[in-house]
């Protein structure tokens, strides 16, 4: 999406958008939110979204979710898109429905969030109604991924490719590549829901997988069954990155993840299979550990992705063959290509992790090669450093 485009896809929604930073105050809001609550920018601007605003639970005998349960100054809260009652300066300005999603820095700590007020009419829903809703939520999913987008941290000695496309507006798959972790997840509910838990389900991801995998998916799994409603879960494949050229899987309900040995070129699944995280306290995950060779390849999916290749016939193999073939540094172009090229009737994707010639991995920058303090601590006692 271009500036232009995206400026007209924010001024144009007719749901109510505010951006806020970590102290809860407005950054911007679209010009339907002016009109929701009738302030100005002025008077919205740089304030407090408590004192611009105020929601009330329409079940809950009028209870002031902002002073109760604002998500903003309790982010941990996962609080359902829901109905409430908007009021303004003590005046009530409407119904409006209001789903929120978060954006966290890597240290786990709060960066932004987007708040969505949609209007609703008070009328039965009509074909037009249902089809001016849609066009509504694809222009919100197109400004919450402009606004909170994950951030990709590089990965040095290993290329990683990751592609991702949602069946609905605003998809339910999570994916992540960080320099000692890669996963894909999927959290069981659809479009709106599915999309606001993903916020806090990465949060709990990024807290807990630190350690020995196994207990960092114990505790991970701990986490989302106290995170998650009942009716929920998720289903996994986690990548833990070791030095040395190791990795350690840890499969929980996602497709199996497929390993390419480039000195035999076969592939194989790897059969360790795990329970989804989220519903037993005793999940029993068991770890994987792999040495990989330059140009081994590691393919991860999720449901939408494998589903869609199965309907097509074509083994597996044969995938993992066309992604190791990829040249260096392509590996990205190779991933997209395959997800583009087939139908879906399910969120979809894929993430490859193939280690690096030797030669490639050498090549990054001396600050690089001695990050870790140990390293440095070495080359100083040598007189290198």
């Amino acid at each position: 999406m271009s500036p232009e485009q995206f400026h007209s896809a924010f001024s144009d929604l007719k749901a109510g958008v505010v951006l806020l930073d970590a102290e809860r105050r407005i950054r911007a809001a679209n010009p339907a939110y002016f009109e929701l609550t009738g302030l100005s920018e002025a008077e919205v601007v740089g304030k407090d979204c408590g004192h611009c605003h105020r929601c009330w639970s329409v079940w809950e005998g009028q209870s002031d979710l902002c002073r109760h349960r604002c998500p903003f100054h309790h982010p941990e809260l996962h609080e359902p898109p829901m109905p409430v009652s908007l009021n303004v300066r003590g005046a009530q300005r409407g119904m409006v429905q209001r789903a929120y999603s978060h954006q966290y820095f890597p240290d786990g700590s709060l960066r932004e969030s987007l708040l969505f007020l949609f209007p609703l009419q008070q009328v039965d829903p009509t074909l037009r109604e249902l089809s001016r809703l849609d066009r509504e939520l694809r222009l919100a999913s197109e400004v919450q991924t402009e606004l909170l987008q994950l951030r990709r941290e590089p990965t040095p000695c290993w290329e990683v490719a990751l592609a991702s496309r949602p069946y609905r507006p605003v998809g339910g798959d999570l994916a992540e590549t960080t320099e000692r972790l890669l996963y894909v997840a999927d959290v069981s509910a659809k479009s709106v829901p599915a999309a606001l838990t993903l916020q806090s389900v990465s949060r709990a991801f990024r807290h807990e997988l630190h350690g020995p995998p196994e207990r960092a998916i114990a505790r991970l799994n701990r986490r989302l069954l106290a995170l998650l409603p009942p009716t929920m879960f998720v289903a996994a494949a986690v990548v833990f990155v070791h030095p040395g050229a190791r990795l350690t899987v840890i499969h929980a309900g996602l497709e199996l993840p497929w390993l390419y040995r480039a000195a035999t070129r076969r592939s194989n699944p790897l059969e360790r299979p795990g329970m989804v995280l989220g519903v037993e306290a005793r999940g029993g995950h068991r770890a994987v550990p792999l040495r990989i060779l330059p140009r081994d390849l590691l393919a991860l999916w999720s449901d939408g992705f494998g589903e869609a290749l199965e309907e097509t016939g074509e083994p597996l193999p044969w995938l993992l063959r066309r992604l190791a073939a990829a040249p260096s540094g392509r590996l990205q172009a190779a991933v997209a290509q395959e997800l583009s090229q087939r139908d879906y009737r399910d969120d979809a994707t894929l993430l490859a992790v193939r280690l690096q010639p030797e030669e490639k991995c050498h090549s990054r920058s001396r600050r690089q090669i001695v990050s870790d303090s140990s390293t440095r601590k070495l080359l100083r006692k040598r007189g290198d450093g």
